[in-house]
């Protein structure tokens, strides 16, 4: 497996000898007679240490402390004796201890009286009874032997320390050194959270279960197999609380994101832990040389539709490998066949270093246990995969489907209540990385647009890191140069004193920079980000370290947790707080280390199953309308016709863009429609050269009035706007004087494309357009003989004079900005919340680019058939950002 060892493997790498569970060092005794009364046996349960629980040896494995079984309190620090056993007793009976609330006391939590019941176990003859000797009994219960059981445990925590010691006992030792002494107090805290949850689970689900007629000993063993199951989940929060630690924050986290068992699917899950219990071992070889390995699987991420997949893996005689994948098409509506193509940015560090990623099965060996060996194109990602058979007849098929993948996603579109027919077969799936320390590491092409000289300088790559050196900033090429040349404090000096430090972070306000020194202690530094600001040294230090992987050198550059969680972005690592360095065609880049995960499980399914579950499966939904014309026709006012006179009122705030201190001004828009009958700018005879939209579309436009008005409720000016089926065409613009005041038309249309052609995030070109305007520009000469400016007019449609084309009239403007290209993105359905109510609405977000590299206008609008409820404006043409909710809406009819 690959991956790094927890805190909690450091005991064991330091030699701490463990006490076990064997006949040599649990605390019994034994006065003579294999069969008379006369053995004892004296342990210790704990969370903390456990004050006042029933302590007993479980002989029917009930889960129960019953009358007739031979049992104790267990004492101020937890211990317990328990005399006059048999032989056969002390060997079979499972220790079992019941923590009884508004009875037994936490020793964690001195004096207070514990308020939830929840039951530990330990193996028979164990010398120590907690959460962890208690799910290692759980997978001696579904099979396993005692060896197994513990390193199914140990894998899971991430660590090969006896889980069957004392770990309070051993964090208290001043004999041992701070790391070992740490590494039980890290134990300690699993089972501190383990024991939360075990508790909360237990008090949540008890009486669901009494009522269905769920025997204790059924209930306990399905939360231990969760708690089992989210074990990394724990681990993961303990290493990231650090310092704040809080077991019963983290237990609440660890029971709301990843326990999944409720009084709603109490029965099926007991169902399902009792097929697992009676599971055997599959013989994978055979399953796929027949039916094959048939997998369901997707992603569901907030906010985007259901990826919803599923495909068959099959091996041929000669081991070669058949791999077919289906995605469902939601625009075809059905399963299509994909093909997963590599990403050719993605590296991965080989058996002979660096090389592209392909993590594509190419050929799948069996092994004489059933087993398979699962051989990638890039080696390094091979696996080996097992599996249990189980019988799943009368399951709940939800259930069941909850656990082919990590999303959800076949769970969400099966039927409720939907079961498994007689003689179904499931098959539990294992896979686990053959090889250790797998790196990889992402060229990225993100910079190739925005930033070409650094794409071109790191060989058609974005990902390099850089220092001031001699004199410049530069691309660091070898593991030598990350190392400073000038190791002086830096703290309290000027910002352009940064030779030899490397940016690697940042925070809201500054950026964080690494003085990587020769002796591997890395100093940090962070830097506001006003040029003009001081370096400020951070208290807190990291180090540097090689290693050789398969012939290539990566250096572990460390940063504390203190700073790294104060980042908003970084170079490192979260998992780790490191980042890895390694020299990659040329380039020092940032790689990645994949974390040591236990091996990953998820149900699989012979070709009968695979079927079943296809035929009943629901057709999945788009989370969104997949064009914009969809999105129209799915909301509340999809019939409404607009007719003359109806009124859409807006509270608007606009501010000036540039402008180091501007004031935003509450303005009111009121628009009232006009009707479709108006003609447009076919009373303008001195331009010649006119589109012919004025004369086509006359008589047949809609017009629109526009009410520009203070915060006072007086009229600023107002404007016509018009438009047709097709096109916004354009507006005229009137002081509140009348007179005209500004304005453009469209003098060459861009692309008409219809709604239901503007499919969800995918943005649609309309092409290049020009506009005309509408009145006079003047600028303004010195002459030399008067010695004085003289205004310059360039006339508009309306305001010529003479007959002019209107090529004149749109390229005889210094300073008008005629023509742009226009894109549009529908994105989806969203509920807004405006002054004028709650609606659901079409998100839609344009840009408008001018040409020449000129300003660029974009708006983020909701839309209804109404028209927009809402919009964000940020129009660079004329340095404006606006902002307009809808206070009123005109009636449906």
């Amino acid at each position: 497996m690959n991956g790094q060892r927890s805190l909690l493997a450091v005991a064991i790498a330091l030699g701490i000898a463990g006490c076990g569970s064997d006949s040599s060092n649990s605390s019994t005794t034994d006065t003579g007679g294999s069969t008379a009364t006369s053995a004892s046996l004296t342990a210790k349960a704990a969370d903390g240490y456990l004050v006042g629980a029933n302590a007993c040896l479980d002989l029917n494995s009930n889960k129960v402390c019953d009358k007739d079984e031979p049992s104790a309190v267990t004492g101020d620090d937890g211990s317990f004796t328990i005399d006059n056993l048999t032989q056969e007793q002390l060997e079979q009976g499972t220790l079992l201890i019941e923590v009884v609330a508004g009875q037994t006391i936490d020793t964690d939590n001195p004096g207070v009286v514990l308020s939830k019941s929840y039951r530990l176990t330990a193996p028979p003859k164990s010398a120590f009874i907690s959460p962890l000797t208690t799910l290692i009994q759980n997978e001696i219960e579904s099979g396993s032997s005692l060896e197994e059981a513990k390193t199914a445990i140990q894998e899971k925590l991430g660590t090969t320390l006896d889980l069957t010691q004392d770990y309070i006992e051993a964090k208290n030792n001043n004999d041992l050194a701070d790391t070992q002494k740490a590494a039980f107090e890290n134990l300690h805290r699993v089972a501190q959270v383990t024991a939360s949850v075990m508790a909360e689970n237990t008090d949540a689900l008890s009486e669901t279960a009494a009522g269905a007629g769920i025997s204790v000993e059924a209930l306990t063993a399905l939360i231990n197999e969760e708690v089992t199951r989210v074990l990394e989940e724990v681990v993961k929060n303990i290493e990231a609380a650090g310092d704040n630690f809080n077991p019963s924050d983290i237990a609440g986290s660890i029971n709301r994101d990843h326990i999944a068992i409720d009084d709603s699917n109490l029965e099926d899950k007991i169902k399902e832990n009792e097929a697992n219990k009676g599971s055997k071992q599959a013989d994978l070889a055979k399953l796929i040389k027949t039916d094959g390995i048939n997998w369901f699987g997707g992603d569901n991420d907030t906010g985007k539709d259901l990826v919803v997949a599923y495909g068959t893996l099959k091996s041929d005689a000669d081991n070669s490998v058949t791999d077919t994948s289906y995605i469902y098409d939601y625009f075809a509506e059905q399963f299509v066949e994909f093909e997963y193509t590599p990403d050719t940015n993605s590296m991965v560090l080989g058996q002979n270093g660096w090389e592209a990623s392909d993590d594509t099965l190419t050929s799948i060996k069996p092994n004489e246990d059933g087993s398979l060996t699962l051989e990638s194109r890039s080696s390094i990602f091979s696996e080996v995969a097992s599996a249990k058979q189980l019988d799943i007849s009368g399951l709940n098929v939800r259930s069941i489907m909850d656990q082919t993948d990590d999303e959800n996603v076949w769970s969400n579109i099966m039927p409720v209540g939907l079961k498994f027919p007689d003689n179904t077969t499931a098959y539990k799936l294992s896979v686990e990385d053959i090889s250790d320390n797998i790196y990889t590491f992402y060229k990225g092409d993100w910079c190739a647009e925005y930033s070409p000289d650094r794409y071109e300088a790191l060989n058609n790559s974005c990902n390099g890191i850089s220092a001031f050196k001699n004199g410049s900033d530069t691309w660091l090429a070898t593991l030598a140069s990350t190392i400073a040349d000038d190791e002086s404090d830096r703290h309290d000096t000027a910002s352009n004193n940064h030779a030899d430090l490397i940016p690697m972070a940042g925070m809201e306000s500054a950026e964080i920079f690494a003085q990587l020194l020769s002796n591997g202690t890395v100093v940090y530094y962070s830097r506001a980000w006003n040029l003009d600001s001081t370096f400020s040294k951070l208290s807190e230090l990291g180090s540097w370290k090689d290693e050789s992987v398969n012939g290539e050198v990566l250096r572990q550059v460390t940063i504390p947790e203190s700073i790294h969680s104060q980042a908003t972005w970084s170079n490192y690592q979260k998992e780790d707080n490191s980042a890895y360095l390694s020299v990659v065609e040329g380039f020092v880049r940032i790689t990645f280390k994949e974390i040591e995960e236990a091996s990953s499980e998820a149900y699989i399914f012979d070709e009968a199953t695979k079927q079943f579950i296809l035929d009943n499966a629901l057709t999945p939904q788009p989370l969104h309308p997949l064009n914009l014309q969809a999105c129209l026709d799915s909301l509340p006012d999809a019939q409404f016709i607009a007719t003359a006179n109806d009124v859409t009122v807006y509270d608007v705030q606009r501010t000036p863009m540039w402008e180091p201190e501007a004031v935003t001004q509450n303005l009111t828009y009121e628009f009232t429609y006009l009707g479709d009958t108006f003609s447009w700018l076919n009373d303008v005879t001195l331009v010649t050269g006119l589109p012919s939209w004025i004369s086509n579309l006359a008589g047949s436009l809609e017009k629109t009035r526009i009410d520009i008005k203070d915060s006072q409720g007086v009229l600023m000016g107002y404007e016509y706007s018009y438009s047709s089926e097709d096109h916004y065409l354009g507006q005229e613009g009137f002081n509140s004087d009348d007179s005209l005041g500004w304005g453009s038309a469209k003098a060459v249309l861009p692309l008409a494309i219809a709604d239901n052609q503007k499919i969800i995030n995918q943005v649609v070109d309309f092409g290049t357009s020009t506009n005309a305007p509408l009145t006079s520009q003047y600028d303004y000469e010195y002459d030399e003989v008067s010695g004085e400016f003289i205004g310059i007019e360039s006339p508009g449609l309306r305001t010529v004079s003479v007959e002019t084309s209107l090529d004149e009239i749109i390229n005889g403007r210094p300073y008008f900005l005629p023509t742009f290209n226009y894109q549009e993105t529908y994105l989806g359905k969203e509920e807004v919340t405006v002054p004028a109510g709650t609606f659901d609405a079409c998100k839609v977000e344009s840009e408008t680019q001018f040409e020449n590299d000129g300003p660029r206008d974009t708006q983020t609008a909701w839309l209804t058939n109404r028209g927009s409820i809402k919009s964000i404006r940020e129009e660079q043409s004329w340095s404006m950002s606006i902002n307009m909710e809808a206070t009123s809406l005109p009636t449906i009819k």
